[in-house]
């Protein structure tokens, strides 16, 4: 836990933070909402690099502002308390990693399913072990 003068060094940059994170979360929406309306059977190869690039730049500026955010919080903060702050914030962005990737089908004609994992608004919960499954032809 923070002390005091720690968490009034904390707040104002991770309110910062989630100010630029709920923007690129929304970007990755977007995106997400693009694919659910892609033709995965049919989708033509610039389109599939379209997304791809759009992915790619979102998940390496998801990586540098975590990497920005956290050098702020070590000019005021023990680098400990930054390191358990990177290290939360991971765990989360793989959380919401793995939901969205069960949400969304394998481009190309079959579906690559992640079963056992489910999505609520707050949190992300595993039901049992993911199982990955294949079903051909769907």
């Amino acid at each position: 836990a923070l002390k005091p003068d720690q968490l009034a060094k904390f707040t104002p940059i991770y309110d910062e933070y989630q100010a630029e994170r709920k923007k690129l979360y929304t970007d990755a929406t977007q995106l997400l909402n693009r694919l659910w309306v892609a033709d995965y059977g049919g989708m033509t190869d610039e389109e599939s690099k379209a997304i791809m690039k759009e992915a790619f730049k979102l998940r390496h500026e998801r990586l540098s502002m975590l990497e920005k955010y956290a050098g702020k919080l070590e000019k005021q903060l023990p680098s400990t308390k930054v390191f358990q702050f990177v290290q939360v914030e991971n765990k989360i962005m793989s959380l919401l990693d793995l939901a969205a990737a069960a949400s969304v089908p394998i481009v190309g004609g079959s579906s690559l399913y992640i079963t056992g994992v489910t999505s609520r608004a707050s949190s992300v919960e595993l039901s049992r072990p993911p199982m990955i499954t294949q079903a051909i032809g769907e």
